[in-house]
């Protein structure tokens, strides 16, 4: 109808604005950016709308390297100086929709658009897969640091041990997060996680992955929600 027709169009000039210029230069493409990352959240039933074949677009943790998740792979680029990438590797063969590397190292966890249940985490140098995971849902984000792997699904978040991707704890139940939203320190020494803790007011949970302790509001830790279209404070948390 016209509604569905209206949301393909606004998501067409989303994704265009996602690239706004691409050009080559040798071995090199340069890219500009203005949206940081895109999941598999805003791709799913639009597959077939997705211009140029971008998928996904985030950097690491550090920010020393950007992956580009497209219609048949994904792309690694290092940042060099303070305006331009350069283009490390490329992968082709599926449709990745999901792609985050681990600072500078070889691990890539990936998930295609064809199979957004599984998890692949591999040695993208020697070109191999080190492990997969299924899940029983499709997985909307994931984030790692040096200590953790978390793997965000609507209303399950699956922690994982990096070392030999144990899963070390769930968290069910958690309230819909259909964008798959939350934040995991780069710092695996204070590994805090936070994830949305309502549906329906400003709210937001704190874990510590390396504990798996819940229990960290009570502990000096104030957050403050704002409702930022009209500036105004939702809640504040101690």
């Amino acid at each position: 109808g016209i509604n569905a027709e209206y949301g393909k169009q606004w998501y067409q000039r989303r994704v265009r604005e996602a690239v706004v210029s691409t050009q080559s230069t040798g071995n090199t493409t340069f890219y500009s950016l203005h949206l940081s990352s895109m999941n598999l959240a805003l791709l799913q039933g639009s597959a077939d709308i997705v211009a140029n074949g971008l998928y996904f677009v985030t950097f690491n943790q550090d920010a020393t390297s950007l992956a580009v998740g497209t219609s048949t792979g994904y792309k690694l680029f290092t940042l060099n100086g303070h305006d331009r990438f350069d283009q490390t590797y490329e992968f082709t063969g599926e449709d990745v929709c999901i792609v985050e590397r681990l600072f500078s190292s070889s691990l890539i966890a990936m998930v295609s658009l064809s199979a957004p249940r599984k998890l692949k985490v591999c040695h993208f140098k020697k070109g191999t897969e080190i492990c997969n995971y299924c899940y029983p849902n499709t997985i909307l984000g994931v984030k790692l640091n040096r200590a953790r792997l978390l793997v965000v699904l609507e209303e399950i978040l699956y922690i994982h041990n990096i070392k030999d991707m144990k899963v070390l704890h769930t968290i069910r139940d958690t309230p819909p997060n259909p964008k798959g939203i939350i934040a995991l320190s780069i710092n695996s020494d204070n590994s805090y996680l936070a994830y949305p803790g309502s549906g329906q007011i400003g709210e937001v949970q704190v874990f510590d992955t390396l504990n798996l302790d819940r229990d960290l509001l009570s502990k000096k830790r104030v957050i403050l929600m704002y409702d930022l279209a009209r500036l105004q404070k939702i809640s504040s948390l101690l």
